[in-house]
C-alpha cells in the first residue's frame, strides 16, 4: 500500500484537479441566478455553484468537490510521506484536515449557511497554514523536493492571506459576519466586480494551481527515475 501510494499520488492529485475543474466548468455554464444572471467569477462566490435550489447543477458541483477532495487527501498524504520527518507528518495531518474541510463544503452547501461558513472558513485558514509550513520547509529544510515549488506556494500564500485579511477587516469594520451579511444580499443586482468574491476565487484558484503544479512536477520527476 505504501509503495502504491508513493507511485501514484501525483497522478491522483492531477485526477482530482481534472474532476473539480470539470464540475466547475459544466455547472457554471448552465447556472442562472436569482435574477436570471449568468455565473461570473468576478461577482459570484465559489459556493454559489453548489447552492441547491438556485444552481441548476448544484449536485454535480458538490459531488465533484467531494470526489476531488478524496483525491487531494491521497495526493497530500503521498507528498508529505515523501518528505518524511516530523514536519512531513505534521503537514500530512494538516493536509488531510484541509481536504476534509473542503469535502464538507460539498456535503454542506450554502443552503445551510452557518455550518457552511464554518467549513469554508476552516478550509481557508488551514490552507494558509499548510502553504506556509510547506513553503517554509522548501526554503529552510533539506528535503528531496524541487526548489521551483516555492513559486506556486508563494502565490497561494499571497492569495489566501489577502482574502482572509480583507474578510477580517470587513468584519472588524462592520461588527457583523461579512459572509452572512453578503449572502443575504445576493438577490440584489451585483456590481460588475465584487472584490471579496473575486479574491475568494483567486484563493481557490491559487490552491488548485499549487496542486496542479506540484503534482505535475512530482509526476515528471517520478517518470524520470
Amino acid at each position: 500500500m505504501k509503495k502504491t501510494l508513493q507511485n501514484n499520488y501525483a497522478r491522483i492529485g492531477l485526477l482530482g484537479i481534472g474532476i473539480l475543474l470539470t464540475g466547475i466548468l459544466l455547472t457554471s455554464m448552465v447556472y442562472r441566478g436569482k435574477l436570471g444572471e449568468r455565473y461570473q467569477p468576478l461577482n459570484h462566490f465559489v459556493s454559489e455553484l453548489g447552492e441547491v435550489g438556485i444552481s441548476q447543477w448544484a449536485g454535480l458541483f458538490n459531488g465533484c468537490l467531494v470526489v476531488s477532495s478524496v483525491c487531494f487527501v491521497i495526493f497530500l498524504l503521498g507528498l508529505t510521506q515523501r518528505m518524511g520527518g516530523w514536519l512531513g507528518g505534521l503537514l500530512g495531518v494538516v493536509g488531510v484536515a484541509l481536504s476534509v474541510f473542503g469535502m464538507m463544503v460539498g456535503f454542506v452547501p450554502m443552503n445551510h449557511l452557518q455550518p457552511h461558513i464554518f467549513w469554508a472558513m476552516g478550509f481557508f485558514n488551514l490552507g494558509l497554514v499548510f502553504i506556509s509550513l510547506f513553503s517554509a520547509a522548501l526554503v529552510w529544510g533539506k528535503y528531496n523536493l524541487p526548489k521551483s515549488l516555492i513559486l506556486p506556494g508563494g502565490l497561494a500564500w499571497l492569495a489566501f492571506a489577502s482574502f482572509l485579511f480583507v474578510l477580517r477587516f470587513s468584519q472588524s469594520s462592520t461588527g457583523t459576519a461579512p459572509l452572512a451579511e453578503i449572502i443575504q444580499k445576493l438577490a440584489q443586482p451585483r456590481p460588475m466586480v465584487w472584490t471579496l468574491a473575486l479574491m475568494e476565487w483567486l484563493a481557490v484558484g491559487s490552491i488548485l494551481l499549487w496542486i496542479l503544479w506540484v503534482a505535475w512536477v512530482m509526476h515528471r520527476q517520478g517518470s524520470a527515475q
